[in-house]
């Protein structure tokens, strides 16, 4: 079953998560992905209202096993 797209607003992010986390966050982040635990797919770009709204779209994938990708 797909679970529904959920928008999160930038003021969201800063209630829950601290700069500081954000940065923890990212270091691990990059760690994985040098270490092949993670990829970073293209990010797709849709252009909708005549241009005057885009919607970027960057699925995230983790490395379950030598040949197993499973999307985030």
């Amino acid at each position: 079953m797909r679970k529904p797209i959920v928008l999160i607003k930038s003021s969201q992010i800063r209630q829950h998560l601290s700069i500081l986390e954000a940065v923890e966050v990212m270091k691990e982040t990059f760690k994985d992905l040098r270490a092949g635990k993670s990829l970073i797919p293209v990010r797709y770009v849709i252009s909708v209202a005549e241009d005057k709204l885009n919607i970027l779209l960057r699925p995230v994938v983790e490395v379950v096993g030598p040949e197993k990708i499973r999307e985030k």
